[in-house]
């Protein structure tokens, strides 16, 4: 992130600034996307993750979330918005359900969407593809310009 956003500021009309600035992934992405954004909330207001590979033992959150979960008053009032997106039936919805436990624990206000897509979708094995994720797009793309 250290050059990517100068990159995007300096190449894209840009508002420069925390409150404006959001990342957002998907799968490894996704992972990326947390511990990054949840890492560095002095420049990210919006962090989400889609279906997040964030797949840590209870002891390394605490470690990599020192300074996220020391003060949750301070870092609540700092978010825009937390979100994690994950489908009932990904392979990855335990590292989510995990994700959401710790932070839940911790007093870190967040959304969790879990979301069943059976219905949609009769038979699948595997909610970790595109098309859930471009239904969890649709839902947090908004989220990015409110």
């Amino acid at each position: 992130y250290r050059e990517i956003v100068p990159h995007v500021d300096s190449q894209y009309r840009t508002l420069a600034d925390r409150g404006n600035r959001a990342i957002m992934g998907l799968s490894m992405g996704g992972g990326q996307a947390l511990r990054f954004g949840l890492q560095n909330t002095a420049m990210f207001a919006t962090v989400i993750g889609l279906s997040p590979a964030i797949r840590y033992p209870e002891d390394t959150y605490r470690t990599m979330f020192a300074e996220l979960i020391a003060n949750p008053a301070q870092t609540n009032r700092q978010m825009k918005a937390l979100m994690i997106f994950c489908g009932t039936k990904d392979h990855l919805v335990d590292a989510s359900d995990a994700f959401d436990k710790f932070l839940t624990a911790n007093g870190i206000e967040h959304e969790y969407r879990r979301t069943e897509y059976e219905p949609l979708w009769p038979g699948r094995r595997d909610d970790h593809t595109w098309p859930i994720w471009r239904m969890n797009l649709k839902d947090a793309a908004p989220l990015l310009f409110r």
